[in-house]
């Protein structure tokens, strides 16, 4: 008998409130509205007992003590090591400072 090869998706609406402090432009500026909703993006793959998930998150980067941070808390909440999770930012302009 193969083994079933699994996947699952969660995503979840990170948009900050108008406002907020955007990445990536001259320090200050806020943002004056929302044009397309930023998200945190995550697929989780397991196959043969073995699990790994990788997650995208709407913003300009991530600097390592979050990511290693978010990458505990999903760890803790899925059973994933977190030498199985990657975390990675789609480089967007238009995302809040963090």
């Amino acid at each position: 008998m193969s083994e079933q090869f699994k996947v699952g998706v969660g995503r979840r609406d990170i948009t900050p409130a108008v406002g907020a402090i955007l990445a990536g432009y001259a320090p200050g500026r806020p943002s004056t509205s929302v044009h397309d909703p930023l998200h945190f993006t995550a697929f989780a793959f397991e196959e043969g007992g073995k699990q790994a998930i990788v997650a995208t998150a709407d913003l300009l980067y991530i600097e390592d003590p979050l990511m290693q941070a978010v990458k505990c808390a999903m760890s803790e909440k899925s059973g994933v090591p977190t030498e199985n999770i990657i975390v990675c930012a789609i480089h967007t302009h238009s995302g809040p400072a963090v």
